[in-house]
């Protein structure tokens, strides 16, 4: 069995639980399986607000709900759901936006850095602890910055009416523990954008460094445990071959810090957050078990997420595949962070509609996340001027493509 330490044992009759099953009883299948048991009432933080070139817009700000067409999200097609926007100002202009900066004591990026100083800082100073008590298992905490587009989707709330950014921030201030259900993280990139951001990023670094994979990710989950969802991570065993095997074996994402923040009159918004991800040892009867569903899986480019098994294999003793994932990875290396772009292909095996292909951006601040990982003392100065730096790369850059 799975090892979860105390400070991740939930009671299946807590209220963070019911809310996860809540979640998941819809007609419409949840892509995602995610631990959310797994994580302590109270301890995850939110956040939600809004930038432009202008840095901290007006509150009495009218905005207008646009619906959102991208029906890629499988739990959200039959859903009325919208991004926001403005009139005020022309949408990307770049020559506004430099011209704004200079008119102004701050920027975007520093007005975002003010705003989660705090919680950043409580976010730190918890993660020590949670690695603490997780030895000798080995917690993996990650900082990232992700591309995406803020989706809303209310319950009681009429999107068609005006709403002001202050009414807005009202709705999603304060929020602490799970996430609210009125807003989604899209972080599917168009095509064109997502190439754009590419060779924007290859030619802003000096002398970049390519590395290229492809990885297999598989879900798994422990029929006994239901509320532990594991990731499998695998690659291709021989370079001509249609064989997997087993790279690593970890819990599911726990989220820490998450920071949405919409960048208005901009084609595209960006989340930071705080995460860990768990490894583990398995008895070795169980990792047997996981081994043989790796060792069964064929790779197959047409089938849904890259691999497919023979009938009757996608379960061992306690152990059954859920979902899978091939990802396709090119990573700008840097200094002190990393832009990955990868094209997934993901599907949910228990509903093979719930199926996905994206493309997505990520920062990995390794700089950062290895203060967490080597539980060094919180340096404020340092760690913010390195996100100080990688933001403003993601708003002059990133968010100025066309």
């Amino acid at each position: 069995m799975a090892y979860v330490p105390p400070h991740r044992r939930v009671k299946a009759s807590s209220s963070s639980y019911r809310r996860a099953q809540a979640s998941s009883s819809s007609q419409t299948p949840i892509l995602y399986y995610l631990p959310e048991a797994d994580i302590d009432e109270g301890s995850a933080v939110f956040i939600w607000f809004a930038v432009d070139a202008n840095v901290n817009p007006p509150p009495n700000l009218k905005l207008e709900f646009k619906p959102f067409a991208d029906t890629s999200i499988p739990h959200m097609r039959d859903k009325k759901v919208y991004t926001i926007s403005v009139h005020s100002h022309p949408v990307n202009d770049v020559k506004n936006d430099v011209r704004s900066l200079m008119t102004n004591e701050t920027s975007p990026w520093r007005y975002t850095l003010k705003k989660i100083k705090d919680d950043l800082r409580k976010c730190f100073h918890k993660l020590e602890k949670y690695i603490e008590v997780s030895e000798p298992y080995y917690a993996k905490p990650s900082f990232t910055a992700r591309f995406g587009k803020i989706i809303f989707h209310g319950h009681g709330l009429a999107w068609h009416e005006s709403f002001t950014l202050e009414t807005l921030e009202k709705t999603f201030s304060g929020q602490r523990g799970l996430q609210t259900p009125s807003k989604t993280f899209d972080t599917n990139i168009p095509k064109d954008i997502f190439e754009a951001v590419k060779e924007k990023a290859i030619i802003s670094f000096a002398s970049p460094t390519l590395k290229e994979k492809v990885a297999y990710l598989i879900w798994v989950r422990d029929v006994f445990n239901p509320d532990v969802a594991i990731m499998v991570t695998c690659r291709k065993k021989d370079m001509d071959g249609n064989q997997i095997v087993l790279k690593k074996i970890e819990l599911v994402t726990l989220k820490h810090l998450l920071t949405d923040t919409s960048c208005l009159n901009k084609l595209m918004d960006w989340r930071l957050s705080v995460t860990e991800k768990y490894m583990v040892d398995l008895h070795e009867e169980d990792k047997e078990c996981i081994e043989g569903i790796v060792k069964s899986a064929c790779i197959d480019v047409s089938a849904r997420g890259g691999l497919r098994w023979p009938p009757g294999v996608l379960k061992r003793n306690r152990f059954q595949v859920r979902e899978v994932c091939i990802l396709n990875v090119t990573t700008v290396v840097g200094k002190t962070w990393d832009i990955k772009f990868q094209h997934a292909n993901k599907v949910h095996l228990e509903d093979s509609s719930a199926c996905r292909v994206s493309n997505e951006i990520d920062l990995k601040l390794k700089s950062i996340s290895k203060y967490l990982r080597e539980r060094r003392q919180w340096e404020e100065e340092n760690i913010m001027n390195i996100l100080e730096d990688s933001l403003k790369w993601v708003w002059m850059e990133g968010l100025s493509i066309i």
